[in-house]
């Protein structure tokens, strides 16, 4: 995320443009969404067509590609805004990314505590 905000306020201070890295962005957001209905959507409508979760198989999507594809864009695409902009909402959406990740085993004190 930290690029991709250096990306953004780079380009606003240099008044860059382009587009190059915005491929990459678009598939990381790609990835992005799979996760996002993969965690979220699915789940819901297994449930309200079943009217329980019994039964339901949880899949975990392909985690870390959604990062590994915004990085290259920001990478590839530093100063466009764009491509900061899609990049970061696809950090969003992409639930098996390092952020998601971050936030979700934050407080875990298995995870990290000694």
């Amino acid at each position: 995320m930290a690029l991709l905000l250096t990306s953004c306020a780079f380009a606003v201070v240099e008044r860059t443009g382009g587009v190059a890295g915005l491929g990459f962005a678009l598939v990381g957001f790609l990835f992005g969404l799979l996760n996002a209905y993969l965690a979220f959507v699915r789940p819901r409508l297994y449930r309200r067509r079943r009217g329980s979760m019994e039964g339901y198989r949880f899949v975990s999507g392909l985690p870390l590609f959604g990062t590994l594809f915004v990085v290259l864009a920001g990478v590839s695409g530093f100063g466009e805004v764009p491509t900061a902009v899609v990049g970061l909402v696809a950090l969003a959406l992409d639930t098996g990314g390092l952020p998601w990740f971050l936030i979700l085993t934050w407080h875990d004190g298995g995870m990290w505590d000694a």
